[in-house]
């Protein structure tokens, strides 16, 4: 991805903002790690992950700020807070599995906050913003990108303002 690219250019202001606070963004994924993440994504669940999800993960191997995850390659400890752990793109997936909404195992999770899930419909092929409780759809993308700018423009409280 390039360093120019929006996605980018919200990881940035998140390691501003993190760094004023002693924060650091997560390091970024391995060659090996991403290829271990792609190969087991595609064997356990038949799904090909969006290439900027890549390429985001090799720029900060998930993100937890301001109460938004985004998950990362694998289950790992928080950088600066080796307690708390991030999850991992399969595992926290694997969870997911049991989500009443998630019956016929359709969604697959990409973050979340404490209300909402950000994830992706294999029915529908749209990635959705839903309540955790009720499932209820908020928002649709047609793209990971746009999902992951809308997790981030949260996170950082930009809502719908232009930049």
């Amino acid at each position: 991805m390039p360093a120019s690219t929006p996605l980018a250019t919200y990881l940035r202001q998140i390691e501003a903002i993190d760094s004023q606070f002693n924060g650091k963004l997560q390091p970024a994924a391995s060659e090996q790690d991403l290829l271990a993440l792609t190969k087991q994504v595609q064997a356990r669940f038949g799904y090909a992950l969006p290439t900027a999800y890549l390429q985001l993960l090799a720029l900060a191997d998930g993100v937890d700020f301001n109460g938004y995850t985004l998950y990362a390659s694998k289950t790992q400890p928080l950088q600066g807070e080796e307690a708390i752990l991030l999850q991992g793109f399969v595992e926290i997936n694997e969870f997911w599995q049991e989500y009443a909404e998630n019956v016929d195992h359709h969604l697959l999770m990409f973050g979340e906050t404490g209300d909402d899930l950000y994830l992706f419909d294999q029915c529908t092929q749209q990635f959705h913003v839903t309540d955790k409780v009720s499932g209820d759809r908020y928002q649709a993308f047609d793209t990971f990108e746009e999902l992951a700018e809308q997790l981030f423009k949260e996170a950082l409280g930009l809502g719908d303002e232009v930049e």
